[in-house]
Formats: structure tokens, sequence, C-alpha cells
């Protein structure tokens, strides 16, 4: 990665240096612990206008959906993918600006994501078993039907901010 002499860059440079090296070594997988950054300080001290100095990062994707689909995707009932914002940012940066605002549904599955690395959603309707969309090891994401559902693996860093 490009170092960044910006606030937010030398931040950054400073997590990625001192980030952890991979963990499980699995044939064909590296899990790597992921870097995540809360950022949360009062009213006025610029957190929007320091989320959005980071066009230079490659792979970022800003989440403007705040729903659960919005986030992790949906299944149409033909068994087609409709990507969310985890799928549109695998092996990159998923970037929240106001995280309150995200329904209930859609923190917990965030919260799923950065402690676990995946997060199942219930369709309601009957989905093909075992289809699978997306490469973990390639695009950062995969998800995988069940019956009725999908469960969703990927590879991110999150960057959110909130009012403290």
């Amino acid at each position: 990665m490009k170092k960044d002499s910006s606030i937010f860059g030398t931040l950054l440079n400073a997590a990625v240096e001192s980030a952890p090296q991979p963990i499980i070594k699995v044939p064909g997988y590296t899990i790597m612990p992921q870097l995540h950054l809360l950022i949360t300080v009062p009213f006025g001290f610029g957190k929007t206008s320091l989320l959005s100095n980071i066009k230079d990062i490659p792979n970022h994707h800003f989440l403007t959906d705040t729903s659960l689909p919005g986030l992790i995707g949906t299944l149409t009932k033909d068994g087609d993918l409709i990507p969310g914002s985890i799928t549109n940012c695998g092996n990159g940066v998923l970037i929240i600006d106001e995280a309150q605002r995200l329904s209930t549904k859609a923190t917990e599955a965030l919260n799923s994501f950065l402690t676990h690395g995946w997060h199942s959603r219930s369709m309601g309707y009957p989905t093909e078993p075992n289809k699978r969309f997306g490469d973990l090891n390639k695009e950062g994401w995969q998800i995988d039907t069940v019956q009725n559902g999908f469960k969703v693996n990927a590879r991110f860093t999150c960057i959110w901010r909130g009012e403290r």
C-alpha cells in the first residue's frame, strides 16, 4: 500500500504496520486477522471529511444502503445474487459513515462479520442448496446457498464512524 501523509493515512499506515501476521494456514487458505477502525469523537471534529479523503485506497466501498440486504446482498426467488456492500468490497475496505443509521439486523450482521468473518441469512423461501457465488481466495467473498437461505464468508477491513 502506498504511504499516505494525511492524518487518516498516518493512522491507517500505523495500523497496517502493527498488524499481526497470518495466523491460520489451511491448504489453499491463509486466514488473516482483519484490521478494523472505529472513529468516535464528538460532533464537529471532521469525521466525515476524514473518511471522504480516502479515495486513493484501492478497492474501497462506501456503504449507502443501511439495510441488511444492502450490507450483505440477497437472493432473488430465481436464485440470482443481488450483491451487497460486503461483496463489493471483498479484500478491500468497507467505509460506513454514521454507523448509527444501520438497521438492527444489519448491525448484527456486521458484528458477525467483524467477529467471525461470516454471517448466514434465512430468506423465508426455498433456495437451491449448494450453489456458490464468488471465490473467497480471489475475490475476498463467497456465498454458499443452503436450504431456505445462504451463508456469506467475507474478508475486508471495516472503517466506520459514529457519534460518541
